[in-house]
């Protein structure tokens, strides 16, 4: 019975609003747990999980991007009562982040993403009969684009090093980074 109500409910907004339902269901699906945990289970090599998970930092961090928190300290402090380390180790675990998991969760989203842009439209392509693709890129050597302070230390700041590559595809309106070290 209950199920039903709850159905019914739903398809109502479905019927009314079906963009932002759309909308809800593949963000939810995107920003979910699983998705930050599974990705950084399968492909972090240096860190682990033992009592603070990747999908706890990626809330923090979203709290902080979404402006609901003006700081990583504040959204730790405002989910305090889920979160069961030290905000020092949160920064410990933000600072070690590997370059591949992030990659890896841009990599991930893109091609979920791309399978739902493709059911809803095709765009125009600006010129007929061609596949458009945009490339752009840059070479940072290790003293560029840097805060002196973090030069060195690894983690994020130190290992964006090397070659960055961006792609766009011009027919869906998706771009793709990649990122190669100085060998």
């Amino acid at each position: 019975m209950g199920r039903m109500v709850f159905e019914e409910i739903v398809q109502r907004f479905v019927d009314q609003r079906p963009i932002a339902v759309m909308t809800r269901v593949i963000l939810e699906r995107q920003f979910s747990p699983e998705f930050f945990d599974d990705t950084f289970g399968e492909v972090a090599q240096e860190q682990y999980v033992r009592d603070l998970t990747f999908s706890s930092c990626a809330k923090l961090l979203a709290q902080v991007t979404l402006g609901t928190a003006p700081t990583v300290h504040a959204a730790f402090l405002k989910d305090r009562e889920t979160i069961p380390v030290t905000v020092t180790a949160v920064y410990d675990k933000l600072q070690g982040i590997e370059p591949r998991v992030c990659e890896a969760l841009l990599q991930r989203s893109a091609e979920e993403l791309h399978k739902v842009i493709l059911r809803l439209a095709k765009r125009r392509r600006p010129l007929p009969g061609y596949r458009l693709r945009i490339l752009d890129g840059n070479v940072l050597a290790g003293t560029e684009h840097r805060l002196k302070e973090l030069r060195g230390t690894g983690g994020i700041a130190g290992d964006v090093v090397g070659l960055v590559r961006l792609r766009h595809e011009s027919d869906h309106g998706i771009a793709g980074l990649r990122r190669r070290p100085h060998q």
